[in-house]
């Protein structure tokens, strides 16, 4: 397939929004990479919440666009999740979870 092609797939992908932020797969950088050749097109998307309550149905939306798209190629279109890492904890949060007898280097105990 051509670059057309791969330019025809981001087109169906940035006519799909995500429900809860209301941008396009595109705009929103939820494409990670579009792989395609003759036999099979590839769309790797990042989720940037993990376990977002959209993914599936995205999925289904991206899956459905591309098979109308591409109707050649209809069973074998592989869409790719990808969710994002959980946030770190910042440095304030794991000091205050630490003990305080940790930091105490030796104790004096006066009777």
């Amino acid at each position: 397939m051509s670059e057309k092609s791969k330019d025809k797939v981001y087109t169906v992908l940035g006519a799909i929004e995500h429900p809860e932020s209301g941008k396009d797969l595109v705009s929103a950088g939820m494409v990670e990479s579009v792989a395609i050749s003759d036999e099979r097109i590839s769309v790797t998307l990042v989720f940037q919440r993990a376990r977002d309550p959209f993914m599936k149905s995205i999925r289904t939306q991206v899956e459905t666009g591309l098979s109308e798209a591409f109707p050649d190629v209809q069973d074998r279109i592989m869409v790719v999740i990808k969710e994002g890492a959980p946030k770190k904890e910042t440095e304030k949060k794991k000091q205050k979870e630490e003990s305080a007898t940790k930091r105490i280097g030796k104790v004096i105990a006066i009777a």
